[in-house]
């Protein structure tokens, strides 16, 4: 088996030099190109954001697109795949005028929900439409936190749902938390969804992205054994300390 290349999907909402506000985008540059040099085919993707360097955005070749649905309103959206190799690594680019034309990756969370119902979504589409199934889908902090949600629910039959999902807590401070009709109507998900499993349910009408993320996820992961140990007391938990000692079997 050790010929047989093992497929890792990286999703986040950030990756440098592309673009970078914290320790995440280190991340995601770094551990895949470390993978490469296990013989693992990685495969990076990200959202085609405005203030991507024009440099990077030159070297981006176009290699498909396709509508897909998102919200309940039945709205068809563009999905744009763009893509650039640099170290062995394969960067997608997510591309939607709609969602990423702004000219920086975060803005006010409300707007900030239906950009990453749409990215999350369309990521794993895209793993369909180019006919690359990955073996481990890795997810990065709230920002991806539909993923797993999507697998497990909207790709189950497709050969995307095959995929086991691992998702890595960066900072638990952030946990892309709203208005549960707003989630509901961004991602298309059924309303028992946000409770299956304590899945994305936060409270009366509110739902919870990260917690939606560690719910599904076939495992969790976090930077460090400490901050593991940490973020499942009341001190470091940020309120989900309760949930993942719930789910600290897979912690």
């Amino acid at each position: 088996m050790s010929d047989v290349k093992k497929k890792i999907a990286f999703i986040g909402s950030e990756c440098y030099p592309f673009v970078k506000t914290g320790g995440l985008g280190d991340v995601m540059f770094a551990l895949p190109k470390a993978l490469i040099k296990q013989n693992c085919d990685v495969r990076v993707f990200l959202p085609c954001y405005k203030c991507i360097p024009e440099k990077y955005r030159d070297e981006m070749k176009q290699i498909g697109s396709f509508e897909m649905d998102l919200s309940r309103d039945g709205k068809q959206y563009y999905v744009g795949i763009k893509e650039l190799t640099m170290d062995g690594v394969t960067y997608l680019f997510v591309d939607n005028e709609d969602f990423f034309s702004w000219g920086k990756p975060y803005t006010e969370l409300y707007d900030d929900i239906p950009k990453y119902c749409f990215f999350s979504k369309a990521t794993l589409a895209i793993m369909n439409y180019l006919e690359w199934i990955p073996d481990v889908i890795h997810c990065h902090d709230w920002q991806a936190g539909l993923v797993p949600v999507y697998v497990h629910k909207l790709f189950a039959g497709t050969p995307v749902g095959q995929a086991k999902t691992v998702f890595t807590i960066h900072n638990l401070r952030f946990q892309g938390m709203c208005n549960s009709e707003h989630l509901l109507f961004w991602s298309g998900l059924s309303e028992d969804v946000l409770y299956d499993q304590g899945a994305a349910g936060d409270g009366f009408n509110t739902s919870n992205m990260l917690k939606g993320g560690l719910s599904f996820a076939d495992s969790i992961t976090t930077v460090s054994n400490t901050y593991a140990e940490e973020i499942q007391t009341a001190f470091y938990g940020e309120h989900l300390d309760g949930h993942l000692r719930y789910l600290s079997h897979k912690l």
